[in-house]
C-alpha cells in the first residue's frame, strides 16, 4: 500500500472476527515505522524477511504495550 495509514484500513475487517483492533492497526503500521524514524522512505529494512523479527514485532510490541498503558491512565 502506498501510504501508511491505509493499512490499518485493511486490517479493521479482521477485527470483526474477535481479533484485538489496536494489535492490529500496530502491526500493520510497523513496517514503516522506520520510515518516521529515519524520516526518509529510502529504508526497506521492516519490510524484509529478517525485518520483521529484528524490527517489526519488537517494535510493534513496544508500540502496543505503551498505547495500552497510556489508554489505562487516569483521565483517558
Amino acid at each position: 500500500m502506498p501510504f501508511t495509514l491505509s493499512h490499518p484500513a485493511a486490517a479493521v475487517p479482521l477485527a470483526r472476527g474477535g481479533l484485538v483492533l489496536s494489535a492490529l492497526v500496530v502491526g500493520s503500521m510497523s513496517p514503516d515505522f522506520l520510515y518516521f524514524l529515519c524520516l526518509s522512505t529510502q529504508y526497506q529494512f521492516g519490510h524484509t524477511f529478517i525485518g520483521v523479527f529484528v524490527f517489526d514485532i519488537p517494535t510493534g510490541l513496544t508500540v502496543g504495550q505503551n498505547l495500552q498503558g497510556f489508554q489505562n491512565l487516569e483521565g483517558f
